[in-house]
């Protein structure tokens, strides 16, 4: 899973949406899509990690891997990546930041982040349990997040933790072990999560819907912005 951005503290929203996004891969499908995510990089030119931010950006940086890529060759490029991922199943949570802060016990960046996170892992949760009763067999899940600042990672692990032990009401039985963090320019799985948050959050927040029309196939349903969901929470949820 992957983050839009930092919420801001109370007195300084200025973003309106916070999106906490990613793919469902399964191990069956890890190596193809793996492949294929090598093979479109190579077609462009492009070597090194895939971030969002890099396809609106012309400043040229040793860590910009679109660096000598056109707007038209980095959207064709983008399009393409987006029908990979739309492949597998996706889940994003979409919060709206400023009314966050009206609800009970919401008072920080961090509890914004932690409303996101928690209906991200409902979500998945879910989709495991609907994977199992269709199957008629176990699912089980792990969640990687992208690695961010020591003491944000120590606070996120924790409030997971809270919620496997089923403080917040709710069970998860799917899920395998702990929540695990990696960097994203090691992980082909956080590199495309950043793909489906930043698609998601310019849907909301610039009102630009293209490249989440280009993801729409991987969400079983589509419920227009401002809807309320789960927990009560101003966000709108999407999910396989």
């Amino acid at each position: 899973m992957d983050e839009s951005g930092t919420p801001p503290r109370r007195e300084k929203v200025e973003d309106q949406y916070l999106v906490i996004a990613g793919p469902v891969i399964r191990l069956s499908q890890w190596k193809g899509i793996k492949r294929d995510f090598e093979a479109t990089k190579t077609r462009h030119g492009v070597t090194g990690e895939i971030k969002w931010k890099d396809f609106g950006t012309h400043r040229a940086s040793h860590r910009n891997a679109l660096n000598g890529l056109t707007h038209g060759e980095k959207d064709a490029l983008r399009t393409e990546l987006l029908q990979l991922v739309a492949s597998c199943p996706l889940i994003a949570c979409v919060v709206d930041v400023r009314a966050s802060y009206d609800i009970q016990n919401v008072e920080t960046p961090e509890d914004v982040y932690r409303l996101a996170y928690r209906g991200a892992v409902h979500l998945f949760h879910e989709h495991l349990s609907i994977e199992a009763t269709r199957k008629d067999r176990a699912r089980k899940g792990v969640i990687i997040s992208d690695h961010r600042m020591r003491k944000d990672d120590d606070l996120l692990h924790r409030h997971h933790e809270d919620l496997l032990s089923g403080a917040s009401g709710f069970l998860y039985p799917h899920f395998v072990e702990t929540l695990m963090f990696s960097r994203s320019h090691f992980s082909l799985g956080l590199q495309l999560a950043d793909l489906v948050a930043g698609s998601i959050y310019r849907a909301y927040q610039n009102n630009d819907t293209r490249f989440a029309e280009a993801l729409s196939s991987g969400f079983c349903t589509r419920p227009p912005i401002g809807r309320l969901g789960a927990f009560h929470a101003p966000a709108c949820w999407f999910y396989f």
